[in-house]
């Protein structure tokens, strides 16, 4: 071998070692196992299922309150989730605890925000569908039923599970001998769209939607509770009504009447929020319109409006003032700009 050729491939293997690995990957550094390719998307990309036992599972609650979950093999070698997406962590107090309990087998979808109807529409049951169709769904761990919104079960049966006969995914340290886990925590346009694909079929969605050429559009209010208020909210409402948008408040709505009323809908607009993932729904070639409060630099309803075929359109707002002490996030949009934006994306709607 040449010396550039040796240089090369030393180079190249910098590269690759600098690259950020995939979560499967980081528990494979654990477990030693090579994941086995058991679907390829529509997008190229494939989909892996590797099972990474015998591995602890901890769980525990952190101040939020939200969850945080972490595995940890025989040699006590330590990976946690954080976020979305899997890194190798320190030990902790948790760790070096002995399992207090030991299951059968597992196979593992949730994230760090899975109570989040955003987190679970996009990452949680694209991974749902790929243990279904690899033969693991009837061992999927469920999250604990004191902190799981009514979605996360409802949703899950919608893919023809059995959720009562589904294992928990407990707090303290459990002992798997056998838990499997999908590769990649990044969501995939493909994912997305057999996602998609299986909730319409699920929910009686008609194959055609909105045939009588008129376009339909929805907004949604946030909850009363939220942070982020909209001080001028009245007047965008009264603007949609004058448009012919439809009002809607998802919050409460059931997971499948929302299914069957986005995938009706051309377009939607909102102020970012959870809410927003019910494009999720929506026919390819529609209209997301985010409102973003300042300031925020999330790309992610841009980056999920793109994978399932989307337009998007984000309109800016402005901070308003707040009193001393107030923890509100409060922001205004110019109406002239919104009623403008709103024709915009009506008259292209009309067109189509």
């Amino acid at each position: 071998m040449s010396l550039m050729s040796l240089l090369s491939r030393i180079k190249q293997k910098i590269i690759e070692a600098r690259k950020p690995q995939t979560s499967v990957q980081r528990l494979l550094s654990i477990s030693g196992r090579k994941p086995h390719i058991i679907h390829r998307c529509g997008d190229g990309k494939t989909i892996s299922v590797a099972d990474i036992g015998p591995v602890d599972l901890l769980g525990w609650i952190k101040p939020g309150p939200s969850h945080a979950f972490a595995f940890v093999d025989p040699r006590q070698r330590f990976v946690r989730l954080s976020g979305t997406d899997y890194e190798i962590g320190m030990l902790s107090e948790e760790a070096l605890r002995p399992a207090e309990s030991e299951a059968e087998s597992g196979a593992w979808i949730l994230d760090h925000w899975f109570g989040n109807y955003y987190h679970w529409v996009v990452y949680c049951l694209p991974k749902a569908i790929t243990l279904i169709e690899a033969g693991y769904g009837g061992r999927i761990l469920l999250p604990s039923p004191m902190s799981s919104p009514g979605f996360t079960l409802t949703s899950l049966q919608l893919l023809g599970l059995e959720t009562g006969s589904l294992p928990t995914a407990g707090m303290g340290r459990t002992h798997y001998p056998s838990l499997h886990v999908v590769e990649g925590a990044a969501a995939t346009a493909g994912g997305l769209e057999r996602l998609r694909s299986r909730m319409h079929a699920a929910c009686n969605v008609p194959a055609i939607q909105n045939d009588r050429g008129i376009p339909v559009a929805c907004i949604f209010r946030r909850a009363v509770n939220n942070p982020r208020v909209l001080s001028n909210e009245q007047a965008m409402l009264s603007i949609c009504r004058e448009l012919g948008i439809q009002i809607i408040d998802t919050a409460g709505l059931p997971f499948s009447d929302q299914v069957r009323m986005f995938a009706g809908m051309k377009a939607i607009i909102g102020v970012h929020g959870a809410g927003l993932a019910n494009m999720t729904w929506m026919p390819a070639g529609g209209y997301a319109v985010e409102i973003t409060p300042p300031p925020n630099g999330s790309t992610c309803f841009r980056e999920l409006a793109k994978m399932l075929g989307h337009h998007y359109i984000q309109i800016g707002t402005l901070a308003s003032h707040s009193e001393i002490g107030d923890d509100s996030e409060s922001f205004t949009i110019d109406p002239a700009g919104f009623r403008h934006a709103m024709a915009a994306v009506l008259s292209q709607l009309r067109i189509q």
